[in-house]
């Protein structure tokens, strides 16, 4: 969506900038939830994805009887696995198994909702956050019996791999499909940007603050954001967001998009 002329800081239809990539973006109960509080979602993503990764490896993971678990932490990694299992020609048959009975960990809500709606049976939600990953891996998974798979971005901004590996877990890391950030705008958006900025931004990533970050200081558009909302997914991206720009800084607690509506809710004073 677009915005339509309106006042995006405090008019009638306040303007709510999404920068997650168009997967994302397409979840369509994030759209109908900012609509519903009186927004307008205008989608300009600071994240590109392309699972369109080169396969030059013959081994891109072990045989799937082998792994124990695999670990997504978006809906690109569930979509990068199955388009490396279908280059890899993987039978439907091992992945109707795989579907059935091994443990998918899902990072959040959307991802572990993307795994069911796909047929995934056995999903493990951890409900937002990397620590509650990783305790959720080492209840349910049982050391040196299987592999844990993890299908991860070009890009990622945790150590996922090698906390489990010094936890005792046998981990084979994938990258499954590459995430690109912006680092340039057009004129053209440039100055809509710094004509009637949003009255709030979605942050979901570090790479993504650091991103938002650098295109403010780039076009100067630091003083025209001054006061704008800033939705983060955690303390670490909110301080760096916060240290660096006078945009208002709200942390979206548990990393889940019910309360990400909520807590704007709360700042829109919408009860």
């Amino acid at each position: 969506m677009t915005f339509d002329g309106n006042d995006a800081k405090g008019g009638q239809c306040p303007v709510l900038w999404i920068t997650k990539s168009h997967h994302d973006f397409s979840n369509g109960s994030l759209l109908h939830s900012v609509e519903s509080l009186g927004m307008t979602p205008w989608h300009f993503p600071l994240v590109e994805i392309d699972t369109n990764i080169d396969d030059n490896s013959k081994s891109f993971a072990p045989p799937l009887s082998d792994i124990g678990g695999v670990i997504f932490t978006s809906v690109h990694g569930v979509d990068g696995f199955l388009k490396k299992c279908y280059l890899q020609k993987i039978s439907e048959l091992e992945l109707d198994i795989l579907k059935k009975t091994c443990p998918m960990y899902a990072v959040g809500q959307v991802t572990s909702s993307y795994l069911k709606h796909l047929g995934f049976q056995v999903v493990f939600d951890a409900k937002g956050t990397y620590k509650k990953l990783i305790n959720t891996i080492s209840y349910h998974h049982i050391k040196d019996e299987k592999k844990v798979f993890y299908a991860r971005g070009v890009h990622v901004t945790n150590s996922l791999g090698d906390l489990l590996s010094k936890l005792g877990f046998e981990t084979v890391e994938n990258i499954v499909y590459n995430n690109t950030y912006i680092d340039e705008l057009s004129p053209k958006n440039v100055a809509f940007l710094q004509q009637i900025p949003p009255w709030g931004i979605t942050i979901q990533s570090m790479k993504t603050a650091q991103t938002f970050v650098f295109i403010l200081e780039k076009y100067k558009m630091l003083n025209v954001f001054s006061g704008v909302h800033v939705f983060c997914f955690s303390s670490k991206m909110a301080n760096y967001i916060s240290e660096r720009t006078p945009v208002q800084v709200h942390v979206i607690k548990d990393k889940n998009q019910e309360n990400l509506i909520k807590t704007i809710s709360q700042v829109l004073e919408i009860k």
